[in-house]
């Protein structure tokens, strides 16, 4: 089976929230295991949705604090299987080694 990965990536809005705030419940995110999230796409034969964060990254705050926990998507989330990937942490090396993120 061929592994589709989707980056989620945007560059500015306003830095509202706390850095260590977490996807809300209306995504079940999974926190900084690639390859598990490997392992779940591959059961379930669904597409990986990544998002790549860092704790510094305004949008990226804004995101997880006000987006990803809104109900509307709840019906999403079944379609993808969710990585968070927070690109600031040393066990995620690999994960950015192998797709590059420029910001």
């Amino acid at each position: 089976m061929k592994q589709t990965l989707l980056c989620l990536a945007l560059l500015c809005a306003p830095a509202f929230v706390d850095a260590g705030e977490s996807p809300g419940a209306a995504l079940p995110f999974i926190e900084d295991d690639y390859g598990r999230a490997v392992a779940e796409a591959r059961a379930r034969r669904l597409p990986i949705l990544v998002d790549a964060w860092a704790p510094w990254c305004h949008t990226c705050r804004f995101l997880r604090a006000y987006v990803f926990p809104d109900a509307a998507l709840k019906k999403h989330a079944g379609r993808f299987v969710w990585l968070s990937i927070d690109t600031e942490k040393e066990k995620n090396a690999p994960f950015l080694a192998r797709y590059p993120i420029e910001a």
